[in-house]
């Protein structure tokens, strides 16, 4: 599989989010704690696409919200147990990949 560009580490501050394309997918790269995570941007509970705030992932259209380094749903109406889809990523000479 073929690795994709996503965005320079300096382009994507600290609590900052980036949105881009995987596999026909809406997807996020975050910036949480000064680690990076992506995950396919879907809510678990009505697939709507969920945003970083603060110190969690928020889904604007019914309130769940997830853990920004698991993914894991962290409040309803998500069904506990539930998670977004991890992607995959490394850093390679300042360029962040989905793999």
């Amino acid at each position: 599989m073929e690795k994709k560009f996503i965005a320079n580490v300096e382009d994507v501050d600290e609590g900052k989010q980036k949105n881009f394309t995987y596999q026909n997918k809406p997807a996020m790269l975050i910036n949480y704690k000064g680690k990076f995570h992506a995950y396919v941007n879907i809510c678990t509970h009505e697939e709507c696409e969920t945003q970083l705030a603060g110190d969690t992932i928020y889904c604007p259209c019914h309130g769940s919200t997830f853990d920004p380094e698991t993914g894991e749903a962290t409040g309803p109406p998500a069904l506990p147990g539930s998670k977004l889809a991890n992607i995959k990523i490394e850093v390679v000479d300042g360029k962040i990949y989905a793999l």
